[in-house]
């Protein structure tokens, strides 16, 4: 059995869409480069796992993906 690991990352919906460069907030950490916030989401999005539970938690997940995947 795995271990799992929660982080919480705070990222401007500016940030991700491209319009901004303002960085990423990793809870715990302090900010994060603004390339890492967005590979770091990307990633998430993509990930079939870790998106059913971002699903589950919050349904506006799945109005972004779309966009953030075709980037």
């Amino acid at each position: 059995m795995g271990v799992r690991a929660r982080i919480q990352l705070n990222v401007p919906l500016t940030t991700l869409m491209g319009l901004s460069q303002r960085p990423g907030e990793l809870g715990g950490f302090g900010p994060i480069l603004t390339e890492v916030a967005r590979q770091l989401t990307l990633n998430q999005l993509t990930n079939p796992d870790a998106l059913s539970m971002a699903m589950r938690k919050s349904p506006v997940v799945a109005s972004f993906r779309s966009p953030l995947v075709a980037r």
